[in-house]
């Protein structure tokens, strides 16, 4: 027997697979001055409307040009209210407000001068630097959240009523879906937020005889960990601006910028090589100065050694061979110094 495909499904996979050919993403140097349609855009959550939760998001960006990659997001869910002759012995109620802040971000592949490869493993994890885009049209994006929920469920004998105060963190993803000839644009959104939430509850239970609920304990309050949204939804952008031109990194558009870093990056390289060149010719120095200062010492050293010698009847050869050794060794100790320290400098101007 074949299994039907639910035909929302079928609708989300169809317009994914769209957007390949329909959509790709701007790479001009230009900075763009976004309108306040272009900055708005509305989001629901599909998964909230499979729980019969009415939800609606209204996402601003923070500034008026493309390469900014901050927004403001304000969520609104709330059941619908129904009367009942006789109280459901199941009850899902929830209310939610809720304030995101979130940082949007697209891979880049290493270019071995301003985006180096990984140092730390938790670099990697949270990086935005790859070997390779695999997957160019996909925007990326992380941030916090701050929610107020009022709540009522009813599963079991005994159930929960109350309300909490939610935080944490979301992370996600945004795929272009379909642009409309008047410009606007769909976008397809995954994704996940997670936080700490404290709550102040009571529990209950249903009373069939007295057609009630009835508090069974009262005043209950804790901290605990919480999932506090699955998002698989849709988001519907004003004006004519795709995400796909949006939420570009400063560097890639604004050329006045880039010549900026790059003039300081090379400011930077100039005044390290500058650094070594000095020290190494300090160094060279120094090794010559003292070169020339044993060679001289030590000649004066070795004409004391033989009238010594010749004074108290010892081989002035086999003492001065000794004496001779000893320095050695001292400076084979001191050259093996230098080279550690001129090891520890060039791994501190190469960071």
């Amino acid at each position: 027997m074949r299994r039907k495909i639910p035909f929302f499904v079928f609708v989300a996979v169809s317009l994914l697979c769209q957007t390949v050919a329909a959509q790709v993403v701007d790479t001009r140097t230009k900075v763009d001055t976004l309108t306040f349609a272009e900055r708005f855009s509305l989001k629901t959550n599909a998964v909230d409307w499979l729980l019969l939760t009415p939800n609606i998001s209204f996402e601003y960006d923070v500034r008026a040009t493309n390469w900014n990659r901050w927004a403001v997001v304000l969520n609104l869910k709330s059941n619908f209210k129904t009367a009942h002759t006789f109280l459901p012995g199941i009850v899902f109620e929830q209310t939610q407000v809720r304030i995101e802040g979130r940082n949007y971000w697209r891979t880049r592949p290493f270019d071995g001068r301003y985006i180096g490869k990984h140092s730390k493993w938790i670099d990697k994890l949270f990086s935005f630097r790859r070997k390779t885009s695999k997957h160019p049209l996909t925007t990326y994006y992380r941030g916090f959240y701050l929610a107020y929920d009022r709540f009522s469920y009813l599963f079991s004998s005994e159930g929960i009523r109350g309300n909490a105060f939610t935080g944490g963190f979301t992370y996600g993803i945004v795929r272009p879906l379909y642009e409309f000839s008047n410009g606007n644009s769909l976008d397809f959104e995954l994704g996940v937020s997670a936080g700490v939430a404290y709550a102040k509850y009571d529990k209950y239970r249903l009373d069939r005889r007295a057609n009630e609920y009835t508090v069974t304990q009262g005043g209950l309050s804790g901290i605990y960990p919480a999932i506090s949204d699955i998002r698989v939804g849709f988001i519907y952008r004003f004006g004519k601006y795709p995400v796909t031109k949006k939420y570009r990194y400063r560097y890639d558009v604004d050329m006045v910028y880039a010549n900026r870093v790059d003039s300081l990056i090379l400011l930077k390289n100039n005044r390290r090589a500058e650094r070594i060149r000095i020290d190494t010719l300090t160094r060279n120095a120094e090794y010559k100065f003292w070169d020339k200062y044993r060679e001289l010492t030590g000649e004066k050293r070795f004409a004391r050694i033989r009238s010594k010698a010749e004074r108290t009847g010892q081989n002035p050869d086999s003492l001065i061979q000794k004496i001779n050794a000893k320095y050695i060794k001292e400076e084979q100790q001191e050259k093996a110094q230098r080279e550690k320290a001129k090891k520890r400098m060039d791994k501190k101007l190469n960071k």
